[in-house]
């Protein structure tokens, strides 16, 4: 399932009373200053347009295909809002069906301070995730795979799990509630820990060089 890209039905409220929702053109502002604030070592991540969405990096534009396999509804930078601390802050995916945001990021640890402060102040029942680049195993002398790699800043061991009931995958904080966050069904199957979901790279619309024109 393909995520919405313009618009939404998401009630704020729902996902916090704390932060500060910004409107439309605050959103479009917040996106030209996270576009002015990356560092240097990360302006060499490749504009990747996949499924008709220009995406900031080809690890992004991964994720969201891996969410595409997994059938997850996702929203691409749609839901701008102003941090406690007074910063802006554009989180990449917010995926509606099971109130869950992932904030994709390259190998850069120390700027996840913006989903560290997101997770805190969302409603109990939103997660928040950090997406990093794929962790790469070799499974035969010749051939190595690339695994879905992700960490719950709030420091839960936050599992990817398969309903039974409902056949929806989620994420889901394990050692809190195993029911279903789609249908309340009660969970007794797979929870998969980072490093073990296939990560799917996505294969763009167009040549990157192609992309200018």
């Amino acid at each position: 399932m393909q995520g919405t890209e313009a618009g939404s039905t998401t009630g704020h409220r729902d996902v916090s009373n704390s932060l500060g929702w910004m409107s439309p053109d605050e959103w479009l502002a917040a996106r030209e200053a996270e576009s002015e604030q990356t560092p240097p070592a990360e302006t060499i991540a490749r504009p990747t347009v996949y499924r008709g969405t220009r995406f900031r990096s080809e690890l992004e534009a991964g994720w969201a295909r891996t969410l595409d396999h997994l059938s997850i509804g996702r929203e691409y930078e749609r839901h701008a809002c102003r941090l406690p601390s007074g910063a802006g802050y554009l989180p990449d995916f917010w995926l509606p069906a099971i109130r869950t945001f992932i904030e994709v990021k390259g190998n850069r640890p120390e700027r996840r301070h913006k989903p560290e402060e997101l997770a805190e102040e969302v409603n109990e029942d939103v997660i928040v995730l950090i997406g990093w680049p794929p962790v790469r195993k070799r499974n035969s002398p010749y051939l190595w795979e690339s695994y879905l790699n992700w960490s719950d800043p709030l420091g839960y061991d936050t599992r990817l799990a398969i309903c039974p009931g409902c056949s929806g995958w989620q994420w889901m904080r394990a050692e809190l509630s195993r029911n279903c966050r789609l249908c309340g069904t009660g969970h007794t199957g797979l929870l998969a820990k980072s490093g073990e979901i296939p990560f799917h790279p996505a294969e763009p619309d167009r040549p990157f060089w192609m992309d200018g024109h």
